[in-house]
C-alpha cells in the first residue's frame, strides 16, 4: 500500500485537507445567501478537474495502476516534502478561519461580506491559492510518480489562471479604492519585497568646490 512512511502522511494530510474544506462548506450551506455571483459552469468544471489531482494522488497509494509511471527517488525529498505539506494545511485551515462567513467556495460576493486584510491576508490576497500550490508542492516531493506526484498542482495552477483574474477583477468592483490600495501592498501568492530606504545618503558626497 505505502512505498514509504511519508506516503502514510500524505494520506493523512489529504484526509485533514477535505475535513477543513468540509467543515467550512457545511458553514456555507446553512448560511444559504449571497448577494452576487460569477460562477461559470467552466468555473465548476475546472474545479472539478482540479479535484482529480487529490484522486489521483489516492488511486496512486491504494492500486498499482499508475505504477508504470514510478520513479526512484531519496528518501529524504519525500520527508522534506511533509513540511510543505504540513504549512500548506496551516495557510489553508488559517485562510478559511480569518475569511470566516466572508468565505465562499464559488466567486461570489456574501451579503454585507467585509474586506478581510489581517494576519494571513496582510502579506498576500490569495494565501487560499497559494495554501493549495503548498500541498501541490508536497504532492509532488512526496509521491515519486510521475502522473500522481504533479496531478494536483498541473490541474489546479489551470482552475488558478482562470479564476485570479475574475476574482480581483470581482473585488474591484465591490471595494474600489479599498482594494486597489490593498493590492498595492500585497502580492497575490508571495509577500512584496519592500526595500530599505535609507534617509541619507549611503555614500559621502563631496560638496567642496575645487
Amino acid at each position: 500500500m505505502f512505498r514509504a512512511n511519508y506516503e502514510a502522511v500524505f494520506l493523512i494530510g489529504l484526509v485533514l485537507m477535505y475535513a477543513v474544506r468540509r467543515y467550512y462548506g457545511l458553514i456555507y450551506r446553512s448560511r444559504g445567501v449571497k448577494e452576487q455571483g460569477f460562477n461559470t459552469p467552466l468555473d465548476r468544471l475546472m474545479t472539478w478537474i482540479s479535484e482529480l489531482g487529490f484522486v489521483l494522488g489516492a488511486i496512486y497509494l491504494f492500486t498499482d495502476w499508475l505504477a508504470f509511471a514510478n520513479y526512484p527517488t531519496a528518501e529524504w525529498w519525500g520527508w522534506a516534502g511533509v513540511p510543505v505539506f504540513g504549512f500548506g494545511l496551516w495557510l489553508l485551515w488559517n485562510a478559511h478561519k480569518d475569511l470566516d462567513r466572508s468565505w465562499s467556495p464559488h466567486v461570489e460576493i456574501q451579503r454585507n461580506q467585509k474586506l478581510i486584510t489581517e494576519h494571513v491576508y496582510k502579506h498576500i490576497r490569495h494565501p487560499m491559492y497559494a495554501s493549495y500550490f503548498l500541498l501541490g508542492l508536497g504532492q509532488v516531493m512526496m509521491l515519486a510518480n510521475w502522473i500522481a506526484g504533479p496531478a494536483f498542482i498541473v490541474l489546479f495552477g489551470l482552475l488558478y489562471l482562470q479564476r485570479v483574474e475574475r476574482e480581483e477583477s470581482m473585488m474591484l468592483k465591490i471595494f474600489g479604492e479599498e482594494y486597489k490600495a490593498y493590492m498595492q501592498r500585497t502580492g497575490r501568492l508571495l509577500p512584496i519585497l519592500k526595500r530599505r530606504h535609507s534617509k541619507s545618503h549611503p555614500y559621502p558626497i563631496n560638496t567642496e568646490k575645487k
